[in-house]
């Protein structure tokens, strides 16, 4: 019975490595919320590694919200949907993502990535 038990319990924590390296998915959204505004982080995973050195943040927020993604400005467009591709460096990288609206809530958020070519 303990040897089933350890053996279902190594099973449930592997994990394939069939994700495509530039766009990594969340099995659970990264949700932040402030007041009105809200920001859903996609991807990539946080503490993710990665072999390419480029990837995909993506997420969701509302309308109008101003991203700052890295220093890069975004507005959100009707589709409530957000993506801008990052170039990293060797090593561990930050992503740092910043939401505001008009009514002055402010959302941050940071996510590490780690590119190992």
């Amino acid at each position: 019975m303990c040897i089933l038990l350890i053996l279902a319990m190594t099973m449930a924590c592997t994990i394939p490595p069939t994700q495509d390296q530039n766009s990594i998915s969340l099995s659970t959204p990264v949700e932040e919320v402030s007041g009105s505004l809200w920001v859903r982080i996609l991807a990539p995973a946080d503490n993710a590694v990665v072999a390419t050195q480029v990837v995909e943040v993506r997420g969701e927020a509302p309308e109008d919200t101003v991203l700052s993604i890295n220093d890069e400005i975004l507005i959100v467009s009707s589709d409530q949907l957000f993506s801008l591709y990052v170039t990293l460096e060797e090593g561990l990288n930050v992503i740092e993502i910043v939401a505001s609206d008009y009514d002055g809530n402010e959302i941050s958020h940071i996510l590490t990535i780690t590119y190992q070519p």
